[in-house]
């Protein structure tokens, strides 16, 4: 059986050719929509950086307590909004990465604004594991299962937009590749989070 607590899996590097709608490999079976982004058979999907991304039909899929992870191949920044992942109910919440600056995790919250989870960068040209664990609005970001900075992030619950790789705003999309999206609805610890880079890594 799948494990209950993995909310959204996407494993892009295995999924297949030339399809615009499919399910998501979870328990749940998320509708998920294609707007532009190409497989590529190797390494995952390519986003075109102008208005590529993925949009997950669901009513709900964050509460105050998940974790994230998302392994990404920046191949260019143009914004210091480059988006992740967007979530937007009634408030929202979105991830980023500030791009033409420090190159590190952002978070943008309609209650707190804007934090910047300093410490490590997400460079261009190669690999990356993006973590970020929520334990009632207790938010730690990670970067390769390295830790960054711990802040106070307020998850809106509800129906809402979920999309990855755009957010729908002017340069704010994703040149990159992406291998894998895993979202969980239980936080996770530092060791776990090590234990999943060293397993999926390859």
């Amino acid at each position: 059986d799948l494990d209950p607590d993995l909310k959204l899996y996407v494993p892009f590097y295995n999924m297949g050719q030339g399809n615009d709608v499919f399910l998501s490999q979870d328990a749940y079976g998320h509708t998920l929509t294609r707007y532009g982004a190409t497989p590529t058979g190797q390494g995952g999907w390519s986003f075109d950086g102008t208005d590529d991304y993925l949009e997950v039909a669901t009513n709900a899929l964050l509460s105050n307590t998940w974790a994230l992870e998302m392994w990404v191949y920046p191949n260019a920044y143009i914004d210091n909004w480059t988006t992740l992942y967007s979530y937007v109910p009634a408030g929202f919440i979105q991830i980023f990465i500030e791009g033409l600056a420090s190159q590190e995790i952002k978070v943008a919250s309609n209650v707190e604004g804007e934090q910047v989870f300093a410490g490590r960068s997400v460079p261009t040209g190669r690999w990356s594991l993006i973590q970020l664990s929520s334990n009632e609005k207790t938010v730690t970001g990670y970067v390769n299962a390295v830790p960054t900075q711990t802040k106070t992030v307020t998850t809106p619950t509800g129906a809402g937009i979920n999309r990855i790789g755009w957010d729908g705003v002017a340069n704010r999309a994703f040149n990159c590749r992406m291998g894998e999206i895993v979202l969980h609805s239980s936080s996770k610890t530092a060791g776990q989070f090590w234990n999943s880079f060293q397993k999926t890594r390859g």
